[in-house]
């Protein structure tokens, strides 16, 4: 990565095709941001800090637990960060993507020398693993990992709250285990969805392709095809297992969904899951019908729900502002 790019990126100045470019250059190659942060550190700066980056610096930096404020002092090399919170700060100054308002990310050394890195995501967000395994977080999702774990014998993630999709690497010799409290889900490669709940709700495991083993404190519950889904307690590991469709894993990160022949009961489960809405019948025809049609998440969802009646010769109303009526 060129580095004059990267200062044009941590200045704002980049174009959005230069802005997409080093955003998934950072996200494949996290390594590379010590470098680049050691290398800003070492150089002279000449002037002084300019006065909103002074005060995002302070700003950002007053969240900080433990941080106390220090006057900066005038030297021939004059430095804008405090060492080593200087990551953090200057990427949270600079709107770097890991820290940007869609992603949040951090990370905390521990006794053994590793480095777990949290990402936190308000809305759909890409990361992409050293071994090149992918995860999407969905909206309020916390996870963490311990980058020097990571792959010495297992691939551990550790889902603190959320949901987030995962596409696997197959690496048969470093298993991909996924942690909730002490629900475990263990693959070699797939792709699936793992969704934690509330306090006292079951968390959902829902598999698109592959195969996964759901383990509760060590004892493996089940083995899960694609189109199955476990819905497991985490006090006591009590479990449901369902069918549901393969698209289900993965359908919040999505944009458009083409049903093909499917049961009302699919349909339910788009609508609500793109829409937030919930659509009910009274009809047995409308139960027993199967639907062809493509859903796009921004489109409004009485036109939907229009398109829907005039394709299938249906009458629909309004119950209230998240469900819908088909007679």
């Amino acid at each position: 990565m060129d580095k004059l790019l990267l200062h044009k990126f941590i200045k704002g100045e980049c174009t959005a095709e230069e802005t997409a470019l080093v955003q998934q250059w950072l996200n494949e190659h996290p390594e590379a941001l010590d470098e680049y942060l050691q290398s800003v550190w070492e150089e002279p700066v000449d002037g002084p800090m300019p006065a909103t980056m002074e005060q995002a610096l302070l700003t950002e930096a007053a969240a900080w637990p433990g941080y106390k404020e220090t006057p900066m002092v005038e030297k021939a090399s004059r430095r804008w960060l405090y060492w080593p919170a200087a990551a953090a700060i200057l990427i949270g100054i600079a709107g770097w993507w890991l820290f940007a308002p869609e992603k949040r990310f951090s990370t905390k050394q521990h006794g053994h020398q590793s480095t777990v890195i949290t990402l936190a995501a308000t809305g759909a967000q890409r990361y992409v693993l050293p071994d090149h395994s992918v995860i999407w977080l969905k909206a309020n999702t916390l996870v963490k990992i311990d980058t020097q774990l990571y792959k010495q014998q297992f691939r551990i993630i550790e889902l603190v709250a959320g949901e987030a999709f995962f596409e696997v690497e197959k690496d048969p010799a470093h298993p991909f285990i996924v942690k909730n409290g002490p629900v475990q889900t263990r693959v070699l490669g797939t792709s699936f969805s793992v969704q934690t709940g509330l306090p006292g709700e079951a968390v959902r495991v829902t598999v698109a392709t592959g195969k996964v083993a759901v383990s509760h404190n060590d004892k493996q519950l089940d083995v899960l095809l694609p189109g199955k889904q476990l819905s497991v307690r985490s006090k006591t590991g009590a479990f449901t297992k369902n069918t549901v469709p393969v698209w289900l894993a993965s359908l919040w990160k999505e944009n458009e969904l083409q049903l093909t022949d499917a049961p009302f009961a699919h349909l339910q489960l788009a609508m609500e899951n793109l829409y937030g809405i919930r659509v009910k019948t009274n009809s047995r025809e409308v139960n027993a019908r199967h639907y062809n049609i493509k859903l796009n998440r921004n489109t409004p969802v009485q036109e939907v729900i229009q398109v829907l009646a005039l394709l299938n010769q249906h009458q629909y109303k309004r119950i209230n502002d998240s469900a819908w009526l088909l007679y």
